[in-house]
């Protein structure tokens, strides 16, 4: 199983901090953050440092490169336009933890940033990503505010930083963990959200199966019922002037929270569909007149692709002014300060940088801000109050994210922070885009990575890396397992292939559905063939990577193809899972035309596409690397190709979620992977001593003495 939170309208950018927009069935993982606190990477208090270092001689990238990358966690620019105060987090191997900083830089040429100290722990979401979190301003950029978590038995509160006395304080003292909060308009105090205790619940008799719960999930059951359980919130006021807490009102809570859910509660449900979609969030306007809502079109008649519009409602008024837009999706969205405008980032689904939008409340009529002069990739974009400065991070293939300051009417983009200057001492390859249409009439694009020596004339092991790709920095490809730049570093061509846009299904259209699966396979069978036409790839030593989606793509790819000759991360759907899932995945089977008992009318269907019951077409070696929180859903299809004596290993990583975040655990793979291509596509079995024995029981693998080799036991 692969997509068991699936993201499938996120892209991989820098090294695996994915901006996903968390729709559809990551909706179904209600995994507590605070799993991660006991069991999960540690943190390391000692704040990340940025100091910059002579360039010394270049040498090829490595696994540890990337690892130690350190990584914008959020950013925001004051007001006043003069200062940016952003996140740096970094993991750190030697102690399998994380550290962050707070910093803070003058937007004035040759400005030096400075280090507030450590931004405490990591916030995990429910697949294991670290989630970004910009600095609030205060209006008249005299301080910004941040939430903390500096110690595991701490709660999650809201911090301050004065401009004027250069030092931290703490504002809120929550008995439970502060979750979201935002400045008064008169920057008085600050609205809190506050998560209440989540108890697991007691049980003195025996628990009927509802199918609420998610039995794959491997956790004991009164763990499976509380993470099942709805989160009970409460809000509350913080006054700067009192230092102190009061319950919020209703009017306050309805003033600031008159979002998706509160709208259609006091709609009686009548704007859950709107525009062939669904409302994802909403945002109400700093004047609380309108609201701004997010939503994503899903019907397939309307759409062939998933897409997100924005539309605006005023107070009291049934009249809506759609934005005119013309993206894919939309990362962030936000109102003007004067409540007159709507700014939002918006992908195309091309894997070109995202675009700053600007469009009037009142008409709805949608203009670029900035948008990407080159091949660069922009986002997290930050405006001051009068739209004259925008901060944002800017990337490319080759190097990962910086710190840049635009002037907003000359489009001049001049570099604030570099993040990571050792990087410039590292070779890596450059990027060249391929692209084409499929035989099911789908385009599709890549990027095209030749090995760091490349010789014009020879062949190469090609390496297929699946899911996103685009003009951001190639680094562990989606879920940072697939060290693209360190697999051609180290010999191979890559592409790192992305699989197109999410597609709308019409309820019980399979056909349709199949074609999430087939028509990338085909469309990398295309780019394959091309660059073998090419002589740059020989044809008998391709691989293929997938995760998460990526991974079912992958899974239908080797029991549908002859193309590929190793593959690390075979996923997919099975009838087995069928049992398992519980009552959403029954819902979501039944739209895919995979409802009702396997074993019935849908039986043909789930023989097509599922891994475990066609195993024996598969002719690769298959590396499973997989959370202990999924391992479960994995096993049909590595017993089924054990039983059947094919090479195939599975890892299981404890204490993981779908995202692997613990340092060690994530470096581990990035050797791993790159070895087990090394070994399967360049014949090689020399490595480090400390990796022999595992080369051995590779070894075993191909000369078919490996586990549960049932031929030579029959």
């Amino acid at each position: 199983m692969s997509a068991l939170r699936q993201n499938p309208e996120g892209r991989q950018s820098s090294v695996g901090r994915q901006s996903f927009l968390l729709l559809g069935l990551v909706a179904l993982c209600s995994v507590a953050v605070e799993a991660q606190s006991t069991h999960g990477p540690g943190f390391d208090p000692a704040p990340v440092k940025i100091a910059s270092r002579p360039i010394r001689k270049t040498r090829p990238i490595t696994p540890m490169d990337l690892l130690a990358l350190r990584e914008p966690e959020g950013l925001s620019i004051s007001p006043d336009g003069k200062y940016v105060a952003f996140v740096v987090g970094q993991a750190v191997y030697e102690t399998n933890s994380y550290r962050s900083a707070v910093y803070i830089v003058s937007t004035r040429p040759d400005s030096a940033p400075r280090n507030l100290g450590s931004a405490g722990m990591p916030y995990w979401d429910e697949i294991n990503q670290w989630v970004p979190e910009a600095p609030q301003w205060s209006r008249d950029s005299l301080s910004f505010t941040c939430r903390m978590r500096k110690r595991s038995r701490d709660h999650w509160q809201v911090w301050k930083w004065s401009i004027e006395a250069r030092s931290w304080r703490q504002v809120t003292h929550s008995r439970t963990d502060v979750e979201r909060y935002e400045w008064l308009p008169n920057q008085r105090g600050l609205f809190l959200e506050i998560a209440l205790n989540d108890e697991a619940p007691a049980f003195a008799q025996g628990i009927v199966y509802d199918g609420k719960f998610q039995p794959w999930e491997s956790v004991p059951i009164v763990e499976a019922v509380r993470r099942a359980s709805p989160v009970r919130k409460e809000y509350r006021i913080f006054d700067f002037r009192t230092n102190r807490e009061r319950a919020a009102k209703p009017d306050e809570v309805w003033r600031f929270l008159r979002g998706a859910e509160m709208q259609l509660e006091r709609a009686g449900g009548k704007t859950t569909t709107v525009m062939g979609g669904d409302i994802n969030t909403a945002k109400t306007s700093p004047d609380h007149r309108s609201v701004a809502y997010l939503y994503t079109i899903r019907d397939a008649s309307v759409s062939r692709f998933k897409k997100q519009r924005i539309f605006i409602q005023r107070e009291n008024s049934e009249e809506r002014t759609y934005l005119q837009m013309d993206s894919s999706f939309i990362d962030e969205f936000w109102w003007s300060s004067d409540s007159e405008t709507i700014y939002y980032t918006e992908r195309r689904g091309n894997g070109h940088s995202m675009r700053l939008m600007v469009a009037s409340a009142a008409s709805g009529v949608s203009k670029p801000v900035f948008a990407a002069p080159s091949s660069d990739y922009f986002s997290e974009f930050s405006l001051d109050a009068k739209g004259v400065r925008i901060a944002c991070l800017r990337e490319r293939n080759t190097l990962p994210p910086e710190i840049v300051v635009i002037d907003a009417s000359t489009k001049v983009i001049r570099p604030l922070v570099n993040l990571n200057p050792e990087f410039g001492a590292i070779r890596v390859s450059s990027a060249t885009r391929i692209e084409g249409i499929n035989s099911y009439g789908d385009p599709w694009f890549g990027y095209l990575v030749r090995p760091l020596d490349y010789v014009e004339g020879k062949k190469y092991p090609l390496v297929i890396t699946t899911y996103r790709c685009g003009d951001y920095f190639l680094g562990g490809a989606t879920g940072n397992e697939s060290p693209i730049q360190v697999y051609a570093a180290n010999g191979f061509a890559v592409l790192c292939f992305d699989v197109g846009p999410p597609r709308n299904i019409a309820p019980g259209d399979y056909e349709t559905k199949l074609l999430d699966w087939a028509s990338p396979t085909a469309s990398m069978e295309m780019a394959a063939a091309e660059l073998i036409g090419q002589g740059l790839v020989d044809p008998e030593r391709v691989g293929i990577t997938g995760f998460s989606h990526g991974a079912e793509i992958v899974g239908y790819a080797v029991t549908h193809s002859n193309l590929f000759h190793a593959v690390i991360g075979a996923g997919g759907y099975d009838p087995y899972f069928y049992f398992i899932g519980g009552n959403a995945w029954h819902q979501i089977f039944g739209r895919w035309g995979l409802g009702g008992w396997p074993e019935g009318n849908t039986k043909p269907r789930w023989q097509e596409i599922a891994m475990s019951l066609r195993a024996d077409l598969v002719q690769s070696p298959v590396l499973e690397n997989i959370a202990d929180s999924e391992y479960i859903a994995y096993l049909p299809r590595v017993v089924s190709l054990q039983e059947l004596g094919k090479p195939v290993e599975l890892h299981i990583y404890p204490y993981e979620l779908h995202v692997k975040n613990q340092p060690r655990h994530r470096y581990e793979i990035y050797v791993r992977n790159l070895n087990w291509f090394r070994f399967w596509l360049q014949d090689e079995t020399q490595f480090e001593p400390g990796q022999m024995d595992e080369i051995k029981r590779w070894q075993k693998l191909r000369t078919g003495s490996g586990p549960r080799d049932r031929s030579r036991l029959e």
